[in-house]
């Protein structure tokens, strides 16, 4: 489909761009985490999206502000979906997922079901 520069000003309904980057806690941590992002974009107008994709600046956000500040719930290859909007900001996770990577972090074996449970019934007081 083309565009032409009559059509710059339109809105976009929703719109999903996929990018895969690496993140590190700061810049002495030897080994990155592989993350894969879903970047949405509701309500902008064509022309801010290609300008904002152009920059790559919505990514470097995301890894220098969120991504940062949550280094240790991050699992690696996850994916993340991040609001073009404000990308530093809490992420939109799945809330298994979250789940996973808040039991991952508190160093549960997620693949161990009697740990993981355990974990769980313990996190929200299930007797």
């Amino acid at each position: 489909m083309a565009i032409n520069k009559d059509q710059f000003n339109e809105v976009i309904d929703t719109f999903v761009l996929s990018k895969t980057c690496s993140v590190k806690e700061d810049k002495d941590t030897a080994v990155p985490k592989t993350i894969n992002l879903k970047i949405r974009f509701q309500g902008a107008t064509i022309n801010t999206l290609a300008q904002s994709c152009l920059g790559q600046g919505v990514v470097v956000k995301w890894q220098n502000g969120r991504a940062r500040k949550d280094f240790t719930k991050l699992v690696d290859r996850q994916t993340v979906e991040i609001d073009w909007a404000s990308p530093a900001t809490a992420p939109q996770m799945d809330p298994r997922d979250a789940m996973l990577a808040d039991a991952k972090a508190a160093g549960v074996d997620i693949k161990n079901k009697a740990e993981l449970m355990r974990w769980v019934e313990n996190q929200f007081n299930i007797r």
